[in-house]
């Protein structure tokens, strides 16, 4: 926070910083151009070529970010503004440690006798950049909260459909003090993997016992 103070209208809740998405802006531009030219120079572009695109994403993400420091009061542009600036920031990293562990199979394949693990084996072992991709486009994209209500007290009915507005939620579980409550759960979330009728059969196993 700039000053510490909640603002009232403001996108980001508070007044944002004006200096250090200048000076992240500046940072990654360099960072940008001096990957750029390794990439001309040592003919590198099938390496190391998402290192400066990961580099321009965060240039262009702080960049806005800079812009929304200066126009952070809730209208549909700052919006845009923002949603942009949370999508290009967010989504170089993943990209980024995708390109880290490319040249890291590529230097296990050039080290083949020296490498702990086969090179083919990388992106498996560290395949979470994979997935921190696709939780960037889908928290940022397709956000599921957009279906949600705007009120934390409006809940679904047990029936599936029915809205309903409550003062306290019940955390409890329903199924608390049942013998077998969580092969219950357990097999309540795998029964579209089971099948139903081997998803009823283990349930009246539980309910045998």
């Amino acid at each position: 926070m700039e000053n510490g103070q909640v603002v009232p209208g403001s996108i980001y809740v508070y007044a944002p910083n004006k200096i250090a998405p200048i000076v992240f802006t500046v940072l990654y531009a360099l960072s940008a151009c001096s990957h750029l030219w390794q990439c001309w120079r040592f003919k590198a572009w099938n390496i190391i070529g998402l290192h400066p695109f990961c580099a321009v994403l965060f240039t262009v993400g702080y960049a806005l970010r800079e812009v929304g420091a200066f126009n952070y009061y809730q209208t549909s542009q700052t919006l845009i503004i923002y949603i942009m600036s949370q999508v290009f920031i967010y989504v170089g990293p993943p990209l980024l440690e995708l390109a880290n562990y490319h040249v890291l199979g590529r230097i296990f394949h050039y080290i083949p006798f020296l490498a702990p693990l086969a090179p083919s084996r990388v992106l498996g072992i560290f395949g979470a950049a994979t997935m921190m991709l696709v939780n960037s486009l889908l928290w940022n994209v397709w956000n599921p909260g957009r279906y949600l209500p705007s009120s934390s007290l409006v809940s679904l009915a047990e029936d599936g459909q029915t809205e309903m507005i409550t003062e306290e939620l019940d955390d409890e579980p329903r199924c608390q003090g049942r013998p077998y409550a969580g092969a219950d759960r357990c097999l309540e979330f795998c029964r579209p993997l089971l099948g139903k009728e081997r998803a009823g059969k283990a349930e009246q196993d539980c309910a045998g016992r």
